[in-house]
């Protein structure tokens, strides 16, 4: 589990995801640092046993504008805790671009797989991304 993580975190630090929005904060040089950082945040995470402290803890990671971690800590229940509202943030936030590429693709299919969840308003995300 940690080393999926840890594979889904490089490949959005290495992969440029930051947006050029004006709002997120511009891209720093990926530091040994930072990745250690990452994974100190992992390590934290795979330690709580509640989805809805990791939402916390996401959520305010969002609210710092502090996507990178944000994302990783709502993969993170996501992929733990086949959280709903933790997989349709990070869809939203694929969707939109906030602190990552834009990637309607990748949005679609985390609402796809919350919809098969039985997340009735994730289908309707599913469906509006198809057009």
């Amino acid at each position: 589990m940690k080393k999926n993580i840890l594979i889904l975190v490089s490949i959005l630090v290495f992969g440029g995801c930051a947006s050029s929005k004006q709002d997120v904060k511009k891209p720093t040089i990926q530091t040994k640092q930072n990745l250690d950082s990452l994974k100190e945040l992992i390590i934290k995470l795979d330690e709580i046993s509640s989805d809805v402290e990791i939402i916390k803890i996401a959520d305010t990671y969002y609210s710092k504008k502090d996507f990178l971690k944000a994302i990783t800590a709502y993969d993170f229940a996501c992929a733990k805790f086949q959280s709903i509202p933790s997989c349709k943030k990070m869809a939203k936030m694929f969707e939109d671009g906030k602190g990552v590429l834009v990637n309607k693709a990748k949005a679609f299919d985390i609402y796809e797989r919350s919809c098969f969840m039985g997340d009735t308003p994730s289908c309707e995300d599913m469906r509006r991304l198809e057009k």
